[in-house]
């Protein structure tokens, strides 16, 4: 992907997630077979710009983030909102 045009733009030429892809990372390189298949049905890859919001603390989410490239940053907030 080509990091001078925008995230969406890079989206929508995201490749497919196949069970090769999968296996490449770490986590999923033991796992069945049959298991990364169904997860390739339906998982789609994404990219972030950099300093782009992935989620908030507290959000709900059906969905799974896993890193294949880059770096994420963690923060969390106290009662008072502060970082």
């Amino acid at each position: 992907m080509d990091p001078n045009i925008n995230a969406k733009e890079n989206q929508e030429k995201a490749p497919p997630v196949t069970i090769r892809s999968l296996k490449a990372i770490p986590f999923f390189e033991d796992k069945p077979v049959t298991a990364l298949m169904e997860l390739s049905e339906h998982a789609q890859m994404r990219f972030f710009a950099p300093g782009e919001t992935v989620f908030k603390e507290k959000d709900t989410s059906g969905e799974l983030f896993v890193v294949a490239r880059g770096e994420i940053a963690l923060t969390a907030t106290d009662e008072q909102g502060r970082v």
